[in-house]
């Protein structure tokens, strides 16, 4: 069969305008693509803005900025272990190192200002066992509060100036010695004792002495109102500033010694207990007081029951007042 020849049919007006639609539109798209495609860059290149264009890309960068740990995140995890415990920050927490001397400065170092002149916070510390003596403020603080002592107490050698941290106590069981106090000016912490020499059995022999000596800065002695004697012996001596006896209100005598000895500037002794004492037992011995006129104390060691079997002296004095 022969071929059929290949007719080209004439072109109409309306393929022309409707070829030529095709074209427009085509060149329309090709633009608009371009146009996408610069908003899409765009995007990319301006961080927080959302493109139309790329959703997918700008999805990507939000997931990837929302997964990386900021550094306040980062301490909260450190924080809590796996177990879920929640640690302590050493740097939140206040702690104090033993070793830091400023932690301790009352008890080691230099003399506290009013060193013993703070009152006990309470007095409940009940009866110290054994006979302790005070010298540094550790031996204070360890002994305020106490009622009761039941051996010797000793306040001895320090810087003491008052004697307030002793203000609970009522009761010393043996001897009580103040002696070698430089800067000793208040005794009223003693205002509360009643009886010393209270001890009748136990490792140490019954006692009962009373001895205030050598303390260079006390004036006046106006404590102890409330004991009424002392078993073994009554002693105020070697206190160069001291000037007046007025405390011993209640004092009525000793069973032993009583000496009021070598006081350079003692001119007057005010108590009406140690005035008018009733008894001594030993010997009766008020020597070298310069300025103690003899007659405050003639009645002290008078001939009779006060004196007692060994005799005493009341030479030294201050006769010519």
């Amino acid at each position: 069969m022969a071929a059929r020849p290949s007719t080209t049919l004439p072109a109409t007006d309306h393929d022309v305008i409707q070829e030529g639609t095709i074209l427009k539109l085509a060149n329309l798209t090709r633009v608009q693509g371009r146009v996408l495609t610069a908003f899409a860059a765009a995007a990319l290149l301006l961080p927080g803005c959302d493109s139309d264009g790329d959703d997918s890309g700008t999805t990507d960068t939000e997931t990837a900025s929302s997964d990386t740990p900021t550094t306040e995140n980062t301490t909260d995890e450190s924080d809590t272990d796996p177990a879920g415990s929640t640690t302590t920050d050493p740097s939140e927490s206040e702690t104090t190192d033993p070793t830091d001397p400023t932690e301790d400065s009352t008890t080691t170092g230099t003399v506290p200002e009013g060193f013993g002149c703070d009152m006990p916070v309470a007095c409940d510390k009940g009866v110290y066992e054994g006979s302790p003596t005070v010298t540094t403020q550790a031996d204070v603080e360890e002994l305020a509060g106490y009622t009761e002592i039941t051996g010797r107490l000793a306040i001895a050698n320090s810087e003491l100036e008052c004697l307030n941290f002793l203000s609970c106590l009522t009761s010393v069981g043996h001897d009580l010695n103040i002696f070698n106090n430089d800067a000793l000016v208040d005794v009223s912490g003693l205002d509360n004792i009643e009886i010393i020499g209270a001890i009748t059995d136990g490792p140490l022999m019954p006692g009962g002495t009373l001895t205030i000596s050598e303390n260079e800065s006390l004036v006046d002695f106006d404590s102890l109102n409330l004991i009424e004697q002392t078993p073994i012996s009554f002693s105020i001596s070697e206190n160069p500033s001291l000037e007046s006896i007025s405390g011993f209100q209640g004092f009525v005598g000793t069973q032993r010694n009583f000496e009021i000895r070598f006081n350079e500037n003692l001119t007057n002794i005010a108590s009406d207990g140690l005035r008018e004492i009733l008894f001594i037992g030993g010997e009766c011995v008020v020597t070298n007081n310069p300025s103690l006129c003899i007659s405050t104390i003639e009645d002290m060691c008078s001939v009779g029951v006060k004196q007692g079997p060994f005799g005493g002296s009341t030479v030294n004095n201050d006769n010519g007042c």
